[in-house]
């Protein structure tokens, strides 16, 4: 039995790494960062990669290996690494499942949606008043075009020296950054938006796993307008319990396989 090939760095990436940890299934997991990695299950069955991988890259790990099946719980948002992915095992004929993050949240009318980040800061830059970002790094670069944002942004960001380096190089102030890791729970995000005396939330819209609905539930508590980073839509994968339960039929009925000699 060949290895599976995930590509996490999201709680459902986590998920299904600690069933290949528990279940004794051999696997190499790929994510983003050191500190992605550090989340992972320390695992004599598990190999890891903490690079990002282009097309190229992909495509060399697949070939110096013997996989299986590749999985995607990559966010939502990375459109182009999916992109990639899907492209890579294409051209090996390779099998790929895409894992998809629910999408069970009604549109709140009280909250602002948007398409992207530049729309955000359109939005923003007509308003005044402080601004809690809860979307990561990647894209804090963009909210550097307000005027005065080093006043008015407030971001929360994972608690890596590189992160933190990087945000201080697009002119955030120390004090004006929130090193933690998600997801969190209505109180917390309730006690943090009154703290930063925020008058406006950004948030993608994460689904459950990203703790989603206990960020819009407490900033509209507070009385703070969510404005909202809309999803990519995707219409072909399977959620990650179907995802587990396809490797578990896969796995048990390679197990059970009788092997006769005569």
């Amino acid at each position: 039995m060949g290895e599976i090939l995930l590509f996490g760095g999201t709680v459902e990436g986590r998920t299904i790494a600690e069933y290949f940890d528990r279940n004794k299934i051999h696997a190499f997991v790929c994510v983003t960062t050191e500190y992605g990695e550090q989340l992972l299950p320390q695992s004599k069955y598990i190999r890891t990669s903490a690079k990002a991988l282009n097309e190229i890259e992909m495509k060399a790990l697949i070939q110096n290996n013997s996989f299986d099946l590749v999985i995607d719980a990559t966010h939502p948002y990375a459109v182009i690494v999916s992109e990639n992915i899907r492209n890579v095992c294409d051209e090996m004929k390779l099998e790929y499942v895409r894992v998809l993050r629910s999408e069970d949240y009604k549109k709140d009318a009280n909250c602002i949606w948007v398409n992207d980040y530049s729309s955000a800061v359109e939005y923003l830059s007509k308003t005044e008043g402080n601004i809690l970002i809860t979307t990561g790094s990647k894209e804090l670069k963009e909210f550097t075009k307000l005027n005065h944002y080093e006043k008015r942004c407030f971001a929360r960001v994972l608690p890596t020296v590189t992160v933190l380096q990087e945000c201080i190089q697009l002119g955030f102030k120390e004090s004006h950054l929130l090193c933690m890791q998600g997801p969190f729970g209505k109180e917390f995000n309730l006690a943090l938006l009154k703290q930063v005396g925020a008058a406006f939330l950004i948030t993608k819209e994460s689904g459950a796993s990203g703790g989603f609905e206990e960020k819009i539930e407490a900033a509209l508590d507070a009385n703070v307008t969510p404005i909202v980073i809309g999803r990519p839509k995707e219409n072909i994968g399977l959620s990650m319990e179907e995802v587990i339960a396809r490797i578990k039929k896969q796995y048990d009925r390679r197990q059970t396989r009788k092997v006769t000699l005569l």
